[in-house]
C-alpha cells in the first residue's frame, strides 16, 4: 500500500515492521515507482536501514531505562542514581560476641596491659571454624573477682586489614578506592597522619560524616559510598564540608572483612579460644 511521502510510520519498532514502514515510505516515492522492492539489491538495503533502526530503538530503550530507580536493573546504575538520594547500600555485616577471657597464666603481666585490637579468636560451629577479632583494646584486671581478666570484650567476626593511600591534590579523582572485598563498612577505622614519615596526626579520631549540616570547616569526617563491582571508595571534605587534606598526608584505613566464610549465626555461650594472644603495656 502507497502511502505519503512525509507519512512514514514510526510507532512500531519490530524490525519486520520497520521494514515494512520503509517499503510503504518508499513505494510512495515517484522516483522508485517502478522499483521491485523484493529485488535482491534493494531488500538488501531495506535491511540494513531496518536493523540499524532497530538496533537504536533498543539501545535508546535500554538506556532510557537504567537512568531510572523504578526500571533500572543494572546494580552499579542503581547505585548511582541512589547516590543522588544520599543513600548508601548496606555493606556485609559480620558477627559480633561479647566474651570474657580469662588467661592460662598472669605471671609476665605486673604492669598496665591491655588486649590491643586486631587479635584473634576463633570457634567452631557444625564443623566449620570461625575466626573473630577484638574489636576494641580492653585493659586488663588482674585483680578480677569473678576471675576473669578481661571483662565483656566486644569481638568482631572476621580479619583485620589495611591499606593506605598519599594524598595528591592534583588527582582530579579524589576517591580512595578499598581494595578489599566483602568490607564491614559499619567498622572501618580511617586515620591520617602528615606524612608517610611523620606520624603527627595519626592518632585523632576521623568520623564518618553523614550530616552535612552539622560539619564544618575543622570537621575531621570522612565520607564513604559504593563503587563499581560492589567495592567501596572513601574521600574527604573539601575544606568547607569537612577539613580538607594536604597533599603527602598518609591516609591508613584499617578494614575489617568476612572473605574467610559465611556469618556465623545464633552461637550464644560458645567457647572462643585465643590463638597466641600478645597483650601490649601502655
Amino acid at each position: 500500500m502507497a502511502i505519503g511521502k512525509t507519512n512514514l510510520t514510526i510507532n512500531e519498532l519490530d524490525f519486520d515492521t520497520i521494514k515494512d514502514n520503509l517499503k510503504g515510505y518508499l513505494q510512495g516515492q515517484t522516483a522508485f515507482a517502478d522499483y521491485n522492492f523484493e529485488g535482491s539489491g534493494i531488500n538488501i538495503l531495506l535491511d540494513v536501514l531496518a536493523y540499524n533502526t532497530h538496533y537504536e530503538a533498543f539501545y535508546n530503550n535500554m538506556i532510557a531505562n537504567e537512568m531510572f530507580l523504578d526500571s533500572a536493573v543494572d546494580r552499579d546504575n542503581l547505585v548511582s542514581i541512589a547516590k543522588h538520594l544520599g543513600y548508601t547500600p548496606t555493606s556485609v555485616r559480620g558477627a559480633e560476641a561479647i566474651v570474657n577471657v580469662t588467661l592460662g597464666s598472669t605471671a609476665n603481666y605486673t604492669g598496665d596491659y591491655y588486649l590491643p585490637r586486631g587479635e584473634v579468636f576463633t570457634t567452631s560451629k557444625d564443623g566449620t571454624t570461625y575466626r573473630f577479632v577484638v574489636k576494641d583494646p580492653v585493659q586488663i584486671d588482674l585483680t578480677a573477682a569473678n576471675g576473669y581478666h578481661f571483662s565483656d570484650v566486644t569481638l568482631q567476626q572476621g580479619r583485620i586489614r589495611s591499606t593506605s593511600f598519599i594524598y595528591d591534590s592534583r588527582d582530579s579523582d579524589k576517591k580512595m578506592l578499598i581494595p578489599e572485598p566483602n568490607v564491614d563498612t559499619s567498622s572501618i577505622v580511617v586515620r591520617v597522619q602528615a606524612s608517610t614519615s611523620d606520624d603527627t596526626g595519626y592518632t585523632d579520631s576521623w568520623t564518618l560524616g553523614s550530616n552535612f549540616n552539622d560539619l564544618t570547616e575543622t570537621s575531621k569526617a570522612y565520607f564513604i559510598q559504593e563503587s563499581k563491582e560492589n567495592q567501596y571508595e572513601i574521600y574527604f571534605g573539601d575544606g568547607v564540608i569537612g577539613k580538607g587534606l594536604e597533599d603527602g598526608n598518609l591516609i591508613v584505613v584499617i578494614i575489617p572483612n568476612l572473605a574467610m566464610g559465611k556469618r556465623l549465626m545464633g552461637s550464644a555461650g560458645t567457647t572462643m579460644k585465643g590463638l597466641d594472644l600478645h597483650l601490649r603495656k601502655r
